[in-house]
């Protein structure tokens, strides 16, 4: 791996070294979304991959990839949505000790309003206010 963009421009997976750089880095993030960001260990799980770019050999730029927990419903029954918010806080432990930091679930967007009180008795809190949500499908066939 390090893959080059012209004689100035590398991106390489992140060493422990770079730890300080990146952290540089998110200060200056800070400093001008004036928002607070997660900074997880890059280089423990549930983080897949983090890699850097460097220009002239600064790093300027870091990228980290972490596994999240997508929770999918199936089915229309009511009794099983009741059944469900039962056991949510059960599931969410599981993922807890399993080493995972996210839970998300996407909702169509003319479901949001049926479905955000099962969801919060469980700790679901909406943030379509404050995200925006980007996709990359890598199914086959899509």
């Amino acid at each position: 791996m390090p893959f080059l963009f012209g004689d100035e421009l590398k991106v390489r997976l992140a060493r422990p070294e770079d730890v300080p750089a990146i952290h540089e880095l998110w200060d200056e993030q800070e400093a001008i979304l004036g928002v607070k960001v997660d900074r997880p260990d890059l280089f423990k799980e549930p983080v897949l991959l983090t890699l850097v770019v460097e220009h002239r050999g600064k790093i300027i730029n870091a990228f980290y990839a972490e596994a999240v927990v997508e929770v999918c419903g199936i089915g229309v029954d009511p009794r099983g949505t009741v059944a469900m918010q039962r056991a949510g806080s059960q599931a969410m432990m599981f993922f807890r000790n399993r080493g995972f930091r996210w839970v998300r679930c996407f909702v169509p967007n003319r479901l949001a309003k049926l479905i955000s009180k099962p969801l919060s008795y469980v700790g679901f809190v909406d943030q379509s206010d404050a995200l925006t949500h980007f996709a990359n499908d890598l199914r086959e066939g899509a």
